[in-house]
């Protein structure tokens, strides 16, 4: 019994949250405001958001949905008043034997298709999603490999896969062989800090391209870095331009997440569900 209460009470959290300002203001330095979403699911906790669509009335995100206490999460769909920014619903559109997180999002060619991390899964898997049956159905393995937080991008004229497959300090980048199907590896870049990994999709804005990625050096999650990419003699390198750490209230262990889509930026942060409690433990384990 103590064990499980000391658990509860050392227990954290991820809430997701929409920045009033564009990714243009947020690289540019701009102060950062944000609508907190409301989640009436008690129970569940949502990370790793990507904006499926947006109407003048609602944001539906694909969202990774832990169920606390399990460890294994699913993919859900959440809609989301954009008046109350309360989820007004929750549909599971993806569950596996193992734990599902970061929904990446591809549209090509007028279709919808996710390829989510499922590391313990062991392969980098693409579904479709089919919009009448709320479900996303499996179609190809893109990387026969463990893999975390993957993302797809054209933006150099052919499919590259930014992902990690060795750890927070490298970032694997993939090429596409069209006479395989799949990814092949082509180079990585290592950094002295634990800033690699992938926080979101990649995006431009005039001609520069950034990269989100996940900072933690001080816990996991810890922060997102915002980069700016270079491709010079057929090498990749980065310049972090912003360090982003999370404004919530009272949920401040880190930023994780950064995406947008149709002029919606998206975020997650963690925190501890009783922060006090939690400090003061901490500090009698160390005097201890």
């Amino acid at each position: 019994m103590f064990k499980k209460l000391y658990k509860k009470l050392l227990s954290s959290r991820w809430e997701v949250g929409f920045p009033h300002q564009s990714l243009a203001d947020i690289v540019s330095g701009k102060p950062i405001t944000i609508q907190w979403v409301k989640n009436p699911y008690k129970g569940h906790w949502f990370a790793d958001p990507f904006v499926l669509d947006v109407t003048e009335d609602e944001i539906y995100l694909l969202v990774e949905d832990m169920p606390t206490p399990q460890i294994k999460a699913t993919l859900s769909k959440l809609t989301i008043s954009r008046k109350t920014y309360n989820i007004t619903k929750r549909e599971v559109v993806l569950d596996l034997p193992t734990h599902l997180s970061f929904p990446n999002i591809l549209r090509y060619n007028g279709k919808i298709y996710v390829y989510p991390e499922n590391v313990y899964g062991g392969k980098l898997n693409i579904y479709e999603y089919d919009s009448a049956q709320n479900k996303l159905v499996f179609c190809a393995t893109l990387l026969d490999e463990e893999v975390w937080d993957s993302v797809i991008t054209d933006f150099w004229g052919e499919p590259l896969l930014f992902t990690s497959r060795q750890d927070d300090y490298h970032l694997d980048i993939y090429k596409w062989n069209e006479e395989k199907k799949t990814f092949t590896y082509w180079q990585s870049v290592e950094s002295e800090h634990r800033n690699m990994r992938m926080a979101g999709q990649l995006f431009k804005i005039g001609d520069k391209i950034y990269c989100p990625s996940q900072n933690s050096d001080r816990n996991y999650g810890n922060a997102t870095e915002i980069k700016e990419v270079y491709f010079e003699n057929e090498k990749f390198s980065f310049k972090t331009i912003r360090t982003l750490k999370s404004s919530h209230p009272s949920l401040k262990e880190g930023m994780h997440t950064l995406n947008e889509y149709k002029g919606v930026v998206v975020i997650d942060v963690i925190g501890y569900n009783y922060p006090i409690i939690n400090k003061c433990i901490k500090i009698f384990r160390k005097t201890k």
